[in-house]
This record gives structure tokens, C-alpha cells and sequence, in this order.
């Protein structure tokens, strides 16, 4: 295989074909082994394919962690579209910009937001509107949503779709970012960068076949999805899941599901460190505790060790950003020196530069660049 035939979606028909029985996905009630999870990425792409979806197109999603969101992101990949994560806390307008600014013409979403959906949909192009779950009573701007249902009921052994293809260096997604002023930025990624971001990641952590990942960040911040769920395809592991995030139900999912990995923001292991009843959790299936979008306070850290039953040096810290996502990696024992974010992350070579990017000397304050 050369490097321009790896693609995302090479991943799930990869892990497919390796692993047809093994449980890809755990949510609520569903389990999905990867091989089902594969045909029903193609009825999918049949689907959107015959309904104007092809090579470029821009397809939105605004979902909740669920594997329908996976299966929308590899179906839009696998026909060489660029999937929208859209941020389902967001008000109207803010959704209507986004999907106006990526030239989005298709949308899948939870049935949740109809009432959201109705009130964008007055303001967007949208000629194509899929949603998960019940179909909402009253549509606006003359498109009628139909049925992820019975879309993929239509397609489920119809083949897989035929003509243009991605390759690496091709966009797989949009992603908003802010943190400047202004509107939220469209960050334009590729195929290739996030494989590599996603390979990077697992290294360090030790993802492998037996890991079980649970998704608990929200998959429409491209650090959870686009590192640890990406990584899940790359080695063949199964992830748990959770729609919405409390201090119980996350503990409660690494206690029943035996989960090995996960990606925490700070905020929420806060939360963690508040529930009263935090040492009745069973977390010593955890190797790794992925903290990341913020910094760790070390204090954090300490009482996860000493007031949890999290088993000592799990925690790693994160530092990246949208664009580039996974920069550089503190591990447990790194931590213990204190003082930074750790080393460069796997394949990825960081410099501390001046205003002319000229390398500034050890310990001089400068601009971070990434190559």
C-alpha cells in the first residue's frame, strides 16, 4: 500500500476485515461489531451518494457522543466528502454561520435539536437533512428530513459506493475553533494529518487491540475524535459511548465497562473530585487518564491518586491545538518533575522562535512552532 492510499475510511474496512466479530462500539443498549459497523458506514454513503453527496461535498453533523456520529463521519469520509462538527450547545445563529461558512448542504442530527434545526434551516442552504431518531413534526424551507433509519434499511447490502475516492492529502473535515477574536475559524484538516495524529497518540499511551476506550468529551471537539477515536480503528479497540457527561456516569462506565482509556478535560475531573462517594467507583482498569483542552493543575493529579481508586501514575497531559491537534505529551513519570507539558509528541518536532523565526536560546521566551 502506498501512502496515498491511506485514508480514514481505510480504517474501518481494515478493522473490518481483521476483526469482523470483535464489539467496535457500546451505547446504551447497542453493540456494534466493527464488521456490521462497516455495512452500515456503506449503506450510509449509498445513501448520501444517491442523494447528491459526492467527492468535496461538505455534510454537517450535530449529534450527541453516539455511534451514529461515527458512522456519519466515516460515510461522509468514505465518499470523499469533509464532515462539519457542529457544537450542539450552540445558539442558531452561531450554527447557522458555521454551516453557512463550510458551505455545508447536508445536515445529520439528533432528533433533539428539530426545534434548533427548523429555526437554522430558515437561514441556510440546506437541501439535505438526515435525522437520527424521530422525525420532527414540522419542517421549513421546503425540505422534508427523512429517517437515518430508513436510509440505512434501503442500502444495508446494496454494495459499497463506486467512483472518486479520497486519498491522503485530501480534507476529511472542518472544525471550528475560536480563542481569537472574531467568529469561530473553520480549521480545513486532511486524511493524513489526522491519521498520523491519531498513530502519535496511541504510541505513547499503549492503545492496543485489548484497550477499551470510553468516549466521553464531546465528539464535536476534534481531540477526542480525531485522536482516540480515530485510534480505536487503527488497533481494533472497543470504545463505550456516553451522550452526556456527569461525575457519575463516567465513573460508573469505567467501573462496568472495564474501559482502559479516556479523554478528560480538566472541568470535568473537577466534577469528579467533588462526588462525594468518587472512592466507591472501581477505576483500576484505567491506564491512562488523558487530560487535555486545559492545563492540569497538579493538584488535580495528586487527588485522583490519593482519593480515587485510580491506580498510580495514569494521568498524562495533553497540549495541541485544532489545527494540529496532538503536539506534545507529558507522561506520569514526567509529571513528577512538574514545570511543562512534556516532550514532543511522536513524529511531531517543536521549535521556540522569534518574532523573524529564528530559534530563540534555552529558556528564552518565544513563539511556539510546529513541524
Amino acid at each position: 500500500m502506498t501512502v496515498v492510499n491511506l485514508t480514514l475510511d481505510g480504517l474501518v474496512r481494515d478493522a473490518a476485515s481483521a476483526y469482523p466479530s470483535k464489539l467496535a462500539f457500546i451505547d446504551r443498549d447497542t453493540r456494534l461489531t466493527f464488521g456490521e459497523f462497516d455495512r452500515l458506514v456503506d449503506a450510509l454513503a449509498v445513501g448520501l451518494a444517491e442523494r447528491g453527496v459526492d467527492r468535496g461535498s461538505r455534510v454537517a453533523a450535530l449529534l450527541f457522543n453516539q455511534w451514529e456520529f461515527s458512522l456519519t463521519y466515516f460515510a461522509v469520509v468514505r465518499l470523499g466528502a469533509v464532515i462539519v462538527p457542529l457544537n450542539h450547545r450552540l445558539v442558531a445563529d452561531e450554527l447557522t454561520y458555521q454551516i453557512n461558512d463550510s458551505g455545508a448542504r447536508a445536515l445529520v442530527y439528533a432528533g433533539e435539536f428539530a426545534t434548533l434545526v427548523d429555526e437554522v434551516a430558515l437561514k441556510t442552504s440546506l437541501d439535505l437533512r438526515i435525522v437520527v431518531g424521530e422525525i420532527p413534526t414540522d419542517t421549513h424551507g421546503g425540505v422534508p428530513d427523512e429517517l437515518l433509519s430508513d436510509v440505512l434499511a434501503a442500502n444495508v447490502g446494496a454494495g459499497t459506493v463506486v467512483g472518486s475516492r479520497a486519498v491522503h492529502e485530501d480534507p476529511s473535515g472542518i472544525w471550528y475553533t475560536s480563542g481569537t477574536t472574531g467568529r469561530p475559524k473553520g480549521a480545513l484538516v486532511s486524511h493524513s494529518s489526522t491519521l498520523w495524529a491519531a498513530a502519535s497518540m496511541a504510541m505513547p499511551v499503549r492503545m492496543h487491540h485489548d484497550s477499551r476506550l470510553l468516549t466521553v468529551s464531546p465528539m464535536f471537539h476534534r481531540g477526542p475524535t480525531d485522536l482516540m477515536h480515530i485510534a480505536c480503528f487503527m488497533v481494533g479497540a472497543t470504545q463505550t459511548m456516553l451522550r452526556s457527561f456527569s461525575p457519575e456516569g463516567l465513573l460508573g462506565a469505567i467501573e462496568r465497562d472495564r474501559t482502559t482509556h479516556a479523554f478528560i478535560v480538566p472541568a470535568m475531573t473537577f466534577q469528579v473530585l467533588g462526588l462525594p462517594e468518587k472512592a466507591s467507583f472501581d477505576l483500576t482498569s484505567m491506564t491512562c487518564w488523558m487530560s487535555a483542552s486545559a492545563p492540569l493543575p497538579a493538584e488535580y493529579r495528586q487527588r485522583l491518586e490519593d482519593e480515587t481508586t485510580l491506580p498510580p501514575d495514569r494521568v498524562y497531559d495533553a497540549y495541541g491545538i485544532t489545527e494540529a491537534l496532538w503536539i506534545a505529551v507529558q507522561s506520569p513519570e514526567q509529571a513528577k518533575t512538574g514545570g511543562s507539558v512534556g516532550h514532543a509528541a511522536p513524529m511531531c518536532r517543536i521549535r521556540v522562535v522569534d518574532i523573524d523565526r529564528r530559534d530563540v536560546v534555552r529558556g528564552a521566551v518565544g513563539e511556539i512552532a510546529v513541524c
